[in-house]
């Protein structure tokens, strides 16, 4: 059977409450880090209610597991292995297909996020319209505009009150 376009794995359908590799883009998605807390869940392999670290991260909804593999690719790309210190640090998460029990998986990967400084907006800028439709559509927000692009409170403003 051909893949084409429509063709969905049902991991990507599925409403999980942790990340899983399957909803990370192919090229990765560049993440902070928020903050971290305690979560007991039931553990298949150990069959029993086991308490593991989480991250929660701005850019994804659903926080992610931390296990000691990501663990330590966050303490290389974030060069400490504190994690207090990991707080606002930036990491890129993507996808890499692995196989385990004989099948294969997208996991999470961590690597040190290269980040492009934001190109500022104004109404002189390429992306102004665009920036200013999709706000006044309620496709954006205020955060989605600021997390992309570097904008000044007179520019927030203008976007605000429609131009």
């Amino acid at each position: 059977m051909k893949k084409n376009e429509e063709d969905k794995h049902w991991r990507t359908v599925l409403n999980t409450k942790f990340l899983s590799g399957d909803e990370l883009p192919k090229e990765g998605k560049v993440v902070t880090i928020l903050g971290y807390k305690k979560e007991i869940f039931f553990s298949p392999k150990a069959k029993a209610d086991e308490e593991h670290i989480v991250l929660d991260l701005k850019g994804i909804v659903k926080p992610v597991i931390l296990s000691n593999r990501k663990s330590k690719q966050i303490s290389k790309a974030l060069d400490t292995p504190y994690m207090n210190k990991w707080i606002g640090g930036n990491i890129l998460l993507f996808p890499v297909k692995e196989k385990h029990f004989g099948e294969y998986f997208n996991v999470i990967t961590i690597k040190k996020a290269t980040l492009a400084p934001k190109m500022e907006l104004t109404p002189e800028s390429p992306k102004w319209v665009q920036a200013l439709e999709s706000y006044k559509a309620g496709t954006i927000t205020e955060e989605t505009i600021k997390s992309y692009y570097k904008i000044s409170d007179v520019n927030m403003l203008k976007i605000k009150n429609g131009g």
